[in-house]
């Protein structure tokens, strides 16, 4: 935010709130100006870019992932205006199995973010964050329980495609053919 990033370590999250305008959200205090701005930068992201997957859709959360959006309807409006403009260009939304490792009780996004997307039809994918082999499908065991209290249906993948999708790129987002956890991918982290 700001030009600071936020997921490096704790002191550089912390220079990255210290430079938010105290004047977004002034009534919802530095916790609602740091959700605010944050969905303020990604709907930019969204804009200029149009990411085929939305990874990390509450990555503001990183160091407080129990911060309740739902206490900063503000903040809450603009994260459901970034997830219905994602949605539009056909964006499916990171399931991400990091963020137990990262001190998450649950994978990202949040549950309150996920039943967002869920309510509007969006489209989840799965990912492990991995930077390395070491971290390849770590985490994945968490996942089923997670997507079935959410009440999660399906998962979607990318594919590649001969014509461009609305995002200019040669991919096309793809539902499983069968309930996801019906999946024998499921029997390896069982």
């Amino acid at each position: 935010m700001n030009a600071i990033p936020i997921d490096l370590d704790l002191m550089t999250f912390q220079k990255a709130l210290d430079s938010i305008d105290g004047t977004i959200e002034p009534h919802a205090g530095q916790d609602g100006a740091l959700l605010s701005t944050y969905f303020d930068a990604q709907y930019e992201v969204f804009q200029r870019f149009s990411p085929e997957v939305i990874g990390h859709m509450d990555l503001c959360r990183l160091y407080n992932p129990t911060l309740q959006l739902s206490k900063y309807p503000e903040a809450l409006e603009r994260a459901k205006w970034n997830i219905l403009y994602a949605m539009e260009y056909g964006a499916l939304f990171e399931i991400n199995a990091a963020a137990p490792r990262k001190n998450w009780e649950t994978p990202h996004a949040g549950l309150d973010l996920l039943q967002i997307i869920l309510e509007h039809g969006g489209h989840l994918t799965l990912s492990d964050d991995s930077h390395g082999s070491p971290t390849v499908g770590l985490n994945y065991a968490r996942i089923p329980e997670y997507l079935q209290r959410a009440g999660a249906t399906e998962l979607w993948f990318l594919e590649h495609s001969d014509t461009h999708n609305a995002s200019g790129r040669n991919s096309r987002a793809v539902k499983m053919d069968r309930h996801w956890a019906d999946h024998p991918f499921w029997a390896l982290f069982s």
